[in-house]
């Protein structure tokens, strides 16, 4: 959970800085800050792993493409290294658990 936080907290920083404001984004924003919030509130209460974060159908979506993004932020600003890139293969494996689990559709990006 912290981990997702952490991306979702960096995508959000990039989403705020680099992406012109519109209302796609602004949507995206308020949808990542309602993630975070729940995740946060998990973290605070050491609530158990399985437990469940209900999430709405946007909201999974925007998590899901909130990993995507964070995950070509890296790759495109961490110089190439072994330590990175089996991070994100770490990464990227939670990711498409969380995509398995939550029975997500592929990010437009994964279509190709």
């Amino acid at each position: 959970v912290s981990v997702m936080d952490s991306a979702v907290m960096g995508y959000l920083a990039y989403l705020c800085q680099a992406v012109p404001p519109s209302q796609k984004r602004d949507t995206r924003i308020r949808l990542l800050q309602s993630v975070r919030l729940r995740l946060s509130l998990v973290l605070l209460h050491n609530t158990p792993a399985n437990a469940c974060i209900p999430l709405t159908d946007s909201e999974i979506q925007a998590l899901n493409c909130a990993l995507v993004g964070f995950v070509k932020l890296v790759r495109q600003t961490i110089p190439p290294s072994q330590e990175r890139d089996e991070t994100l293969q770490i990464f990227e494996r939670l990711r498409q658990e969380l995509v398995m689990h939550l029975a997500l559709t592929p990010h437009p990006s994964e279509r190709e």
